[in-house]
């Protein structure tokens, strides 16, 4: 996200988690999480992932059925 910033203002990126316990996404998918919609990046952007590093495994886990 960070060379995305520097090298091209035009482009988008997004962050979507599979095969996780939990499920947020606009289409109600199971195991799917959408962390970080389509959009530009930016300093909150990357301060806001880098803020759940510590906890990801707590917070997203992972799916047991059917994976």
């Amino acid at each position: 996200m960070k060379t995305k910033i520097i090298t091209s203002d035009n482009d988008k990126i997004g962050i979507v988690l599979y095969g996780c316990k939990e499920t947020s996404n606009s289409l109600n998918f199971n195991h799917v999480y959408v962390l970080q919609k389509l959009d530009s990046p930016d300093a909150a952007a990357i301060k806001g992932v880098e803020r759940r590093i510590p906890t990801f495994s707590k917070d997203f886990g992972y799916a047991r059925e059917g994976l």
